[in-house]
């Protein structure tokens, strides 16, 4: 047993995993919790003998109305009132990123025509009419899984009538039915504006219990959402203008319209001078009964904001989670003589992904290059006893970013040798004659080949030596000092130099 539990648990964890994780959060009707309300009624206090005034607030936590009415007495029989009405609520709706609560506002007008037949059984007849607005919001964007969803709740304009009766059916009670007719266009943004229109019905019953108390129903069946409303309430005599209620109301909505439910306590308080009560009226009256009973309930009560969630997505570029490429230092290379030589630095280097690298250099001697794709170097031995610095850069298409190592390559040479020269040198000739001088040649070696570059020290004035051959020429100076002379020979590999003694004399 203790088995089978686990297992359950398990697969209510990863089943709720998938659902978290899911982008289809907008399917369905969102449901608002219920919202504790207080309403707040001033009974219809005279302005003139033909006129009337009501106010009625609702105060939750999460829904605020205020709406006003004044109505006149055309005649005994005919009565009319105007009625508008604020209203804001805070409502959730469902889109794909899942619910998400947001404060909407909503203004409407309405009025409202009766004629009153004063017969037993077929009371009244009312005309109705009204128009309201709400206005839009924009959401912010936001992302889930690879989409990014544009979200934005579309208000709407919306206007309708209704025609109905009022009859008693018996002792105490009304009834009432109502033929309607709404239409309400969705200002959306992202799709085509939804419209909805048609017809629907409405049914009002009032019954008075005992002596204090009266219930109330309410059902409407409307094209833009179904209504039902139960109040209760009770009233003495000895509280002056005192009624007290309680209600229930829930709104259906339709075409992704919220669902709502509302409940709480009523007031209704009169101002004024009493005269005499109305039959059909749970207030009492401080204005001629027939119009006060009539312009305590308002022309016009929108149950909710009429507006809907709407939204776009977008298919994101999600570029790929990048990681570090991993080295270890690359050691320096010596390469001897003019051969061929080659060396792998890709062991230096790795991917932790196992993807490809992509090798680059710079500061290669002459003639040497790398493979990007194998990291091979490659070149000829210069035997210039020179030290290159170079730096070898792997990339790779998954990696955060490149690295970079650094190494030298030396390319050393034996340096030059020679031997002594011949010394001292005496050279017989008359004074302003020219000479040439060869005392390099069979002297002066290069184990590697490599050419001389001679320079000398302590010739005679006007003397030079030429520094490829290392020939000294020169002007004779006739019988005179001797002089020292230095030949130094200088490879890329090293130098090396020899002295002799140079002397003129006439012969």
């Amino acid at each position: 047993m203790k088995k089978i539990l686990i297992f359950l648990l398990v697969i209510m964890a990863a089943y709720s995993h998938v659902y978290s994780q899911s982008c289809d959060h907008a399917r369905g009707r969102t449901h608002n919790a219920l919202i504790p309300t207080f309403k707040l009624a001033l009974a219809p206090r005279p302005a003139t003998d033909e006129t009337a005034i009501a106010f009625f607030g609702e105060v939750g936590r999460r829904n605020y109305r205020a709406n006003g009415t004044v109505g006149w007495l055309y005649s005994h029989e005919d009565r009319f009132k105007l009625s508008a009405e604020y209203l804001t609520q805070r409502l959730g709706y469902r889109f794909s990123t899942g619910k998400k609560e947001r404060w909407m506002h909503q203004y409407a007008l309405g009025a409202k025509y009766q004629h009153d037949f004063y017969h037993q059984f077929f009371n009244k007849v009312e005309a109705t009419a009204y128009y309201s607005y709400a206005a839009s919001h924009n959401l912010k964007p936001k992302r889930c899984k690879d989409f990014l969803y544009w979200r934005r709740i579309a208000g709407s304009s919306s206007y309708g009538g209704s025609l109905g009766i009022i009859i008693t059916p018996w002792y105490s009670s009304r009834f009432q039915v109502d033929a309607d007719f709404d239409s309400v266009s969705y200002r959306r943004k992202y799709r085509s504006r939804k419209h909805l229109s048609g017809l629907g019905a409405s049914f009002g019953y009032q019954q008075q219990i005992a002596s204090h108390f009266l219930l109330d129903l309410l059902a409407e069946f409307k094209r833009p959402y179904n209504y039902g409303k139960v109040r209760l309430s009770w009233s003495q005599p000895e509280w002056t203008g005192l009624t007290i209620g309680l209600f229930g109301a829930h709104t259906r909505g339709k075409s992704h319209l919220p669902n709502l439910t509302t409940a709480g306590i009523e007031l209704t308080y009169a101002f004024g001078t009493q005269k005499q009560m109305d039959n059909n009226a749970c207030n009492p009256c401080y204005c001629d009964p027939a119009l006060a009973g009539w312009v305590s309930a308002p022309a016009v009560y929108m149950p909710e904001v009429l507006a809907i969630a709407e939204e776009k997505r977008k298919k994101m570029i999600v570029p790929p989670s990048c990681h570090e490429l991993n080295y270890s230092p690359i050691p320096n290379f010596i390469f001897l003589g003019n051969e061929p030589y080659s060396f792998d630095i890709s062991p230096y280097f790795s991917n932790p992904s196992g993807g490809a690298l992509t090798f680059s250099a710079s500061g290669l001697p002459a003639g040497a290059s790398i493979n990007p794709t194998t990291g091979l170097i490659s070149g000829i031995g210069l035997q210039d006893n020179q030290v290159y610095n170079i730096v070898i850069t792997a990339t790779a298409s998954d990696a955060c970013a490149s690295v970079s190592q650094s190494f030298t390559i030396s390319f050393p040479c034996a340096p030059p040798t020679s031997t002594p020269l011949e010394n001292p040198v005496n050279l017989a000739m008359l004074g302003g004659q020219p000479y040439t001088l060869d005392q390099v040649t069979g002297h002066f070696f290069s184990p590697n080949g490599e050419p001389f570059t001679f320079t000398a020290t302590g010739l005679p004035s006007g003397s030079s030596i030429n520094p490829t051959t290392g020939v000294i020429t020169g002007i004779s100076r006739g019988s005179g000092p001797e002089f020292r002379v230095t030949i130094i020979g200088t490879t890329p590999c090293g130098s090396t130099s020899q002295s002799f003694v140079l002397t003129f004399y006439s012969a």
